[in-house]
C-alpha cells in the first residue's frame, strides 16, 4: 500500500529577531493556522530573437513572502504585532534582521527565510469570536533544503 503523510502539527515555524526575541508559532497553546509560502521571483526567462532563436536565462530570484494565520489574541499574534511595532520605530540597521524557519518534518523540508521584513499590519476585526489574522513578511531570501 503506497500512502504519504501530511501535518500541519508536526510542522513547525520559528520567526526571531535579535532586538525582539524568538517565537515557536506552532507551539499547542497558539491553535493551528495556515502558513502560505509565495517565491516573487522567476527562476527562468526566455528571450526569442527575430530569427526564433530561444536565449534562456537562468535567473537566481530567491525573494518571496510567508503569510501567517494566527489565531486573534494568541501569544503568536501578541509577539507579531510587537514585532510589528518595534519594526516601524527601529533604526533601519535592524528593519530586515528577522529570521523565519519554517520545518516540515513529515517531508523533511526546510524553508529558511532571511531578510524578513512585515508587509504591512493585519487587518482586525472585532466580532463575537475571535477570527484569525494574516500576517504577511516580505522575504528576501527564501532557501529550502
Amino acid at each position: 500500500m503506497n500512502f504519504s503523510v501530511y501535518s500541519l502539527v508536526d510542522t513547525q515555524t520559528v520567526i526571531s529577531h535579535p532586538s525582539v526575541g524568538r517565537k515557536v508559532l506552532s507551539d499547542a497553546e497558539n491553535g493551528g493556522g495556515q502558513i502560505s509560502i509565495q517565491f516573487s521571483g522567476d527562476m527562468a526567462s526566455h528571450n526569442q530573437t527575430a530569427n526564433g532563436f530561444v536565449v534562456i536565462s537562468k535567473v537566481r530570484s530567491r525573494a518571496g513572502q510567508v503569510t501567517l494565520e494566527v489565531p486573534q489574541n494568541s501569544p503568536s499574534d501578541l509577539f507579531l504585532d510587537n514585532l510589528c511595532g518595534y519594526l516601524e520605530s527601529a533604526p533601519a540597521s535592524e528593519f530586515a534582521l528577522s529570521v523565519l524557519n519554517v520545518i516540515d518534518t513529515a517531508s523533511g523540508k526546510q524553508w529558511t527565510c532571511t531578510g524578513v521584513t512585515p508587509q504591512k499590519r493585519p487587518d482586525r476585526t472585532y466580532a463575537a469570536q475571535a477570527g484569525t489574522l494574516n500576517y504577511t513578511f516580505l522575504c528576501a531570501d527564501i532557501k529550502v533544503d
